[in-house]
């Protein structure tokens, strides 16, 4: 609604009185019993959208919800995710739980929590921000489950024949560090 808001350029009156009425049922009779308590109670009227959602949150967002999407996001691994839904459910958790954190650490956890054999091939991958390695990365679409039953699970890396796959995992495994 924010969008539509912006466009029309609505007044915060005007804001208002649109996102009520998108409101049905439960909703819909917390809000009007909402207005008559503060009216009744001489406090001021709920003039701006930002109000209104503010009220709304404490009235229908449990008080462990913030704390149930940092476990969710602390708690996060690849499993049998390929590397772009592992990506998209991490960043999705980010946005959820308002986490804004360095590049560094978010690539620190994106890798910790990925799939051993993947980490070992992404590890050596070049790149400075974790958003233009993933975005150049499509030959990286892993899926683990698969990665799992196969003899060479380099070989699942899209673009990269088995033959080439084992040579690089050779490589990867057999450095003196």
């Amino acid at each position: 609604m924010d969008n539509i808001f912006h466009l029309h350029n609505y007044s915060e009156e005007k804001k208002l009185a649109m996102a009520s009425l998108q409101f049905e049922g439960y909703a819909l009779i917390w809000w009007e019993q909402l207005l008559c308590d503060r009216e009744e109670y001489g406090r001021h009227p709920i003039a701006t959208c930002d109000e209104m959602k503010r009220e709304m949150r404490l009235h229908f967002v449990p008080k462990h919800y913030r704390r149930d999407i940092f476990d969710k996001l602390q708690n996060l691994k690849q499993g049998s995710l390929s590397v772009e839904e592992y990506y998209k459910e991490m960043k999705k958790d980010m946005i959820r739980a308002n986490v804004y954190e360095d590049e560094d650490q978010t690539i620190a956890h994106f890798m910790a929590m990925m799939h051993r054999n993947i980490q070992r091939i992404v590890e050596f991958q070049p790149y400075h921000h974790l958003r233009i390695w993933y975005i150049k990365q499509p030959k990286l679409n892993v899926n683990c489950s698969k990665m799992l039953r196969a003899a060479s699970p380099c070989h699942l890396v899209r673009g990269i024949s088995l033959e080439e796959a084992n040579q690089s995992q050779n490589l990867l495994l057999n450095r003196p560090w």
